[in-house]
Order: structure tokens, then C-alpha cells, then sequence
């Protein structure tokens, strides 16, 4: 009876270890740098987000109260377009993946502190640079003023050339005055210290155990694949034959696979749900002015899962089946051998012939004695 027990147990703790390692190891592979990086270029970011940021007056905006928020606002075509090329899907593809590559040492444990540094200076050089190129060609195209009055000054908005106007000087002066506006793209560098928290501290800072936590979850697959197995030696052990036993893995491989698969089908749902929730945001929402690029980037992760997640477990139900298909005709001559009940002539004593009856010896008797005839009486002779 213990026996069956830690048989049953053994079998158990290799099915529901081989689930354990099958979507672990999916789930840890799937959370490395080269593939966020590929979501994130496949959902188009690198070449919209820009477009996006400037018109939502995101990261990159002119703040209001600032005199470059006056003298070049974001909603003018020229500045947009300056801003377009200064943001560029480079500058971005560059931007992101230094930080994805710095959070993932971070959480390795190789460092203290995420280790990266965004070169923002350089992105408002551009746009400075970009912008002075745009006004000096929209300008050379202007007519000249002659007896007119140009209706305003702005460099984005003037009609006309006025006589004597220094037009490279005034670019130069407004340049330099974009470059030292602080209320613009202000930070050189974009560093683990600017995700801000409260007193001054980073996120990474505030979540520094973290990296503990990511350790321990790297371990889950190592000990559920060691948990296989031990197992798996102990149910082949157990049973009455090596071959047996190893049946018995092969059907437990075979229905974990098809968990698996019903797993991988119900996290592919769900993402399939999270990008719809996405692309139905409404326009009030943060969301909704990204939504194309997280829609895209769920497909893209879709179907990274589906490929992985659904690959092993394909390889599992294979295995399985493949065990099973090797001991088929094992499993048939013990059934074969069960349907015809064996005789044992241990447990049975041996039929003995019946004992031939002795022959009775005849007991020896006197013999008969016939009583003597009575003779006859003679009649006399009555002539003498």
C-alpha cells in the first residue's frame, strides 16, 4: 500500500513539475531585453512616437509660461517638423533599448543602479539646428516688403523681407536662446536618477529588492526541471518494470503538453483582449493618443507566446507520445497476459490419482459338506 502511494505521488510531482517548467520557462524566456525590443519595433514606436509626443505635448513640449512656448509653440507646422526630424526613430530605438539594456543588469544583479544615460542635449541641438534651417528657407522664399510693413515680427508668422533685416543674425540670436531655455528639454541626460520618486529618490532606488525577486524567479524553472527528474527516477523505480514506468511518464508529458496548450490559448486571449481594451480608449484617455503603437506591439507579443509557449509544449506532447508509441506493445502483452488467469501450481497442491482399493484377500472357510443321500430301504426279497 505505501508503496502504491509513492508511486501515485512520484507520478503527480512530474506532471505537475513538467507544467511548472513548461510555463516558467516560457514566461522568463519572453521577459528578456530581445524581446521587448522586438515588440517595441514591431509596434512602430520608434518611427510615430515622436509625431505622437509632439502633438500630446508630451516629454518634448514647450511649457506655456516659457518665451520659446510664445515664440515657437509646438502647434506651428515649421516647429513640429523640426521637433519630427530631432525625434527621430533612431533617437528613440537609441533611447530605449540603452534603457532596457541598463534596467536588465540592473535586475541581474551585474550593478547597483540601472547604468544608462539618454543623450537629451544632442536631440535639442537638433531641433534647434533643424528649426534655424526651416525659418532661413521659408524666409529666402518670401517676396520682398518694399513700401509694405511686415503685419508682425515672428520669424514662423513674418510675410515679407524688410529691407536691411539680418535674417542669419536674428536665427543665430533665437537659437542660442532656444539652446538656453531651461524650460525646454532641460536634462543633458536621461538617467536612472531622473525616474523620479518621492524625496528625491529613484523608482529603482524605492524597489531595490527587486533584482531579489527576479533572482528567485529565474530559479523556478532549474528547480521544477530537477523536481522532472527525481521524479521521474522514482516512478520507473517503483514500478513493476522499467518499461511501465516509463509509460506512465510518457502519458504524463503527453496531457501536461496539452495543458500547456490550453494555457498558451488562454494567455493569447487575453492579450487579445488587452488590445482591443486598447484600441477602444477614449479620446480623454492617455492611452488613447498611443493606442495604434500598444495594439501593435500586444500582436507582436501574441504571437512571440504562441511560437514559444506553444512550441514546448508541442515538444512535450511529442516526447509523450513517442514513450508511448515505444511501449504500445508492452502494454498489450500485459493486457493480453491479464485477460487469461494463470495457474499456479504454488498456491494449488498437485491433484493426487486416487489410491486403487485393496484387493480383499478371501478369508479361508471350511467346505461345504453335503449331508450323505439316505438310502433307500430295501424291500425284502420275498422268493428265496
Amino acid at each position: 500500500m505505501f508503496k502504491k502511494f509513492c508511486l501515485w505521488a512520484s507520478a503527480a510531482v512530474f506532471f505537475l513539475s513538467t507544467v511548472g517548467f513548461l510555463t516558467t520557462f516560457s514566461l522568463l524566456t519572453l521577459f528578456r531585453p530581445n524581446y521587448i525590443k522586438s515588440w517595441t519595433a514591431a509596434s512602430g514606436a520608434y518611427q510615430s512616437l515622436g509625431g505622437v509626443i509632439i502633438s500630446e505635448n508630451g516629454k518634448a513640449r514647450l511649457k506655456e509660461a516659457s518665451t520659446a512656448a510664445e515664440q515657437f509653440p509646438l502647434t506651428d507646422a515649421l516647429v513640429q517638423k523640426a521637433a519630427k526630424s530631432a525625434l527621430s526613430s533612431d533617437f528613440f530605438q537609441n533611447a530605449f533599448e540603452t534603457v532596457i539594456d541598463g534596467s536588465f543588469k540592473w535586475l541581474d544583479r551585474e550593478v547597483a543602479t540601472p547604468s544608462f544615460a539618454v543623450d537629451v542635449l544632442s536631440a535639442k541641438q537638433n531641433f534647434v539646428d533643424r528649426l534655424g534651417d526651416l525659418i532661413k528657407e521659408r524666409y529666402d522664399s518670401l517676396p520682398a516688403c518694399g513700401d509694405n510693413i511686415p503685419t508682425t515680427t515672428s520669424l514662423l508668422k513674418i510675410n515679407c523681407q524688410p529691407e536691411g533685416m539680418n535674417i542669419d543674425q536674428l536665427i543665430s540670436e533665437q537659437k542660442i536662446n532656444l539652446l538656453n531655455d531651461r524650460t525646454f528639454l532641460s536634462q543633458a541626460l536621461i538617467t536612472a536618477d531622473s525616474f523620479g520618486g518621492k524625496d528625491g529618490n529613484s523608482i529603482f532606488k524605492q524597489q531595490a529588492e527587486i533584482p531579489n525577486y527576479y533572482r528567485w524567479a529565474k530559479l523556478l524553472p532549474k528547480v521544477f526541471a530537477g523536481l522532472m527528474l527525481v521524479s521521474a527516477i522514482l516512478v520507473v523505480a517503483l514500478c513493476q518494470s522499467k518499461k511501465f514506468g516509463i509509460r506512465k511518464l510518457g502519458w504524463r508529458l503527453t496531457i501536461a503538453g496539452f495543458l500547456s496548450l490550453i494555457l498558451t490559448a488562454v494567455g493569447a486571449a487575453g492579450i487579445t483582449e488587452a488590445r482591443q481594451m486598447a484600441l477602444e480608449q477614449n479620446p480623454g484617455t492617455f492611452v488613447h493618443s498611443y493606442r495604434e503603437i500598444v495594439a501593435a506591439g500586444l500582436t507582436a507579443m501574441r504571437a512571440d507566446t504562441a511560437k514559444l509557449s506553444g512550441g514546448l509544449a508541442g515538444v512535450s506532447i511529442v516526447t509523450g507520445g513517442a514513450i508511448l508509441v515505444a511501449t504500445r506493445s508492452v502494454s498489450k502483452k500485459k493486457r493480453n497476459q491479464a485477460s487469461v488467469p494463470e495457474i499456479s501450481t504454488k498456491s494449488r497442491p498437485e491433484a493426487k490419482a486416487p489410491a486403487a482399493k485393496p484387493t480383499p484377500t478371501p478369508t479361508p472357510t471350511a467346505p461345504a459338506v453335503k449331508p450323505a443321500a439316505k438310502p433307500k430301504p430295501r424291500r425284502p426279497n420275498l422268493i428265496q
